[in-house]
């Protein structure tokens, strides 16, 4: 399929179809699903921690916490 066509399907613009695929195109020139995810997966940011678990004086004042 042509990535017009991928992106009508899906509801997505062309350019976020042709990025994915830039982005996550393997060695080989093709594209793999499961690897992409696991890239995406890695390039996640790094957990934190909330504002409102670290500083008590600010969990005080919230009023849902």
């Amino acid at each position: 399929m042509s990535i017009r066509a991928i992106a009508e399907k899906l509801g997505r613009s062309p350019s976020t179809i042709s990025r994915e695929l830039r982005r996550n195109a393997h060695a080989s020139g093709g594209y793999r699903p499961f690897e992409a995810h696991r890239q995406a997966t890695a390039r996640r940011a790094r957990p934190h921690r909330r504002r409102l678990d670290t500083h008590p004086e600010l969990r005080d004042r919230w009023p849902t916490c």
